[in-house]
Parts: structure tokens; C-alpha cells; sequence
């Protein structure tokens, strides 16, 4: 029995959809590692190792090996990968069982695409695809043909998908990961305090989008930017909707000169059809909104707007001559 795996490589997490059973793995693409020895000691992965990491003192440090969409670390890319088939109880032994396929982002570079390849063949998988996760959101829909925007953590993917291909389309690192540095940055000049990462993603979840609430305000611990002290202030949604609309306008940017490269019939498609929208990034307020005013075009956000490329990425296991066309 073939066991069918389609993964999503991403610098945030790691997802892992198995045909027939669903989603069976979303972790922190993240290892924690010995490195003081002369080989690599794998610690813990996923979840638990960005908890551990938090509370360790030295020896042990935090890695991730994907950055958009790439191996920047191939070793700790195996050990990662490994530890996530131990979980799931897949063995080497099931290799000539396996089949893969991994979505990557839009553009990705030949040489990335072999690294990836040698990442998967060195975990384990050596039946390996790649396949670029814009044709897995067009397989979901089902669509003839149509404009993508998925918006994740580190990147966003942008294209127009049809039969042929990608006519245009790129990968650009604007997407939640921005946002989160805008709020630090707002935190630190208007309140001159200092967040992290994990702090900005929750006080954007808790306050960005409130369109009519711009005067809601939000708890927002960190330290102080002179005293070094920790403390606490309340921040307006409005301030972070800012932030918000900083990165998107970005976005925006990037999209109309994509459209304007678009021949014109199929520039005249999107002006008629609208824009699908997914990703994780797209579940914050406002959001689509805000793209349908500022772009003037319809906006439609995909169902499973989270895990849409991975599930569509099964269908390319499920039709047959559907692989052939986007490989």
C-alpha cells in the first residue's frame, strides 16, 4: 500500500498532510541542537524545541533550517525531517513505499529545488516531487484558471495559475513575519519599549482589523527601552492597524505590477473574476477588505484558507496527468 505525503516546507512551520488521513503534522520547522560537540546532536523539534529553547542557559541552541522556501541548513533539515517521520511512525523501511510531494514558493531557484531533493532522499522520502504550492491552491479551487494571493508567515506567493503554468508570478518576503517587526518597531518609538516576535504576533491577532474599534486598546508587555525593566502598556488597535496597512500597501504594490504584466485577456479575467485569497496571514480582520478597496477587485478567501496548498497538493496523487503538467 503506497503511503502518499505532501509537504509544506515553510520557515514558520512544517506541515504534513497524508491522502486518505488528513493533516497529521503542523510543528515550528525549528530544532534545538548540541553543536559543541563535533557532530550534531539532535535535542527536540517542533513545538517543544522553541519552548525549551526559551528557558535554556547555553549548549543548546534553536535552528531553523528552511528560510523562504529554501534549505539554508541541509543537515539540520534531515535531523528535522527524520524526527518528524519518527513521530508519525514512518520508517526508513517504508521508503520504496512513499510517495512525496513538497510544495515550495514561487521562482524557487534549481539549485534550492535539488537541495530540497537531496533533504528529502537523506530523510528518507527519495520518491520526491516539487511542486510549487500556487499550482496546489489552483488544484484546490478546481478552477480553470485564476489569481493567487497566499499569504504566510515569512513570504507571500502572488501569481496568475492556468493549465500552461504560471504566466507571472513571484515570492516576496511581505507577509505576517513584517507586520510583526512593524508593531516592534511602533512599540519601541512611540512607547520605547522593546517586544519580540511572539509578543508582536498576538497583539496583532488581538487588535489589527478592528476598523471600527481603532480606539480599542490592548495590554502589551516588554521591556523598557532605557531602564531595561519590564512593564506593561496599552497600545490602540489603531496603531497596530497601521503596521497592518504598512506591509499591505507593499503587497499591494507587488500585485498591480504582476496584473500589469498579465496579457489582456487574462488581465480582464482577474478584473472580472477577482483575487483568491489564503494563507495563515489572511485570518487577521479587515484584511481582505482592505485589499478589495485599495485594489478595487473582488476578494475571495480560499475555505480552508490555512491549509488549502496542502490539501490541493493531494490532488496531484488523486488526477492522474494532473503531476505531469506542473512538475
Amino acid at each position: 500500500m503506497l503511503i502518499d505525503l505532501v509537504i509544506d516546507l515553510g520557515s514558520e512551520s512544517i506541515k504534513i498532510y497524508k491522502r486518505g488521513g488528513g493533516l497529521i503534522l503542523n510543528e515550528p520547522s525549528a530544532a534545538l541542537v548540541d553543536k559543541r560537540a563535533r557532530s550534531v546532536t539532535l535535542r527536540e523539534t517542533g513545538s517543544r524545541a522553541v519552548r525549551l529553547a526559551a528557558d535554556m542557559q547555553g549548549g543548546a541552541v534553536l535552528v531553523r533550517p528552511i528560510k523562504n522556501a529554501a534549505v539554508v541548513d541541509e543537515e539540520i533539515a534531515v535531523l528535522l525531517l527524520k524526527n518528524f517521520f519518527y513521530q508519525l511512525n514512518i520508517r526508513p523501511s517504508f521508503a520504496d513505499k512513499m510517495r512525496t510531494v513538497v510544495l515550495t514558493g514561487c521562482g524557487l531557484a534549481y539549485g534550492d529545488r535539488k537541495n530540497i531533493e537531496n533533504v528529502m532522499k537523506k530523510a528518507g522520502a527519495p520518491r520526491t516531487y516539487i511542486i510549487d504550492g500556487l499550482f496546489a491552491l489552483y488544484a484546490y479551487t478546481g478552477v480553470e484558471k485564476g489569481f493567487f494571493v497566499d499569504i504566510g508567515g515569512a513570504v507571500s506567493n502572488v501569481g496568475f495559475v492556468c493549465p500552461s503554468g504560471i504566466i507571472a508570478g513571484c515570492q516576496a518576503d511581505i507577509a505576517g513575519n513584517a507586520v510583526n517587526e512593524e508593531i516592534c518597531k511602533t512599540l519601541l518609538s512611540r512607547h520605547a519599549m522593546y517586544i519580540g516576535g511572539r509578543t508582536a504576533e498576538k497583539v496583532k491577532l488581538a487588535a489589527a482589523g478592528q476598523k471600527n474599534r481603532r480606539d480599542l486598546r490592548v495590554s502589551v508587555s516588554g521591556r523598557d527601552s532605557s531602564s531595561g525593566e519590564y512593564r506593561a502598556v496599552k497600545i490602540l488597535a489603531g496603531e497596530v492597524a497601521e503596521c497592518v496597512r504598512t506591509v499591505l500597501d507593499k503587497l499591494i504594490l507587488l500585485i498591480n505590477s504582476l496584473l500589469s504584466s498579465l496579457p489582456a485577456d487574462e488581465y480582464n479575467f482577474v478584473c472580472k473574476n477577482g483575487i483568491f485569497l489564503s494563507g495563515g496571514t489572511a485570518r487577521i480582520n479587515g484584511l481582505p477588505e482592505y485589499l478589495a478597496e485599495k485594489l478595487r477587485l473582488k476578494i475571495m478567501v480560499i475555505k480552508e484558507y490555512e491549509d488549502a496548498a496542502i490539501i490541493g497538493g493531494a490532488k496531484f496523487f488523486e488526477e492522474k496527468g494532473l503531476l505531469k503538467n506542473f512538475i
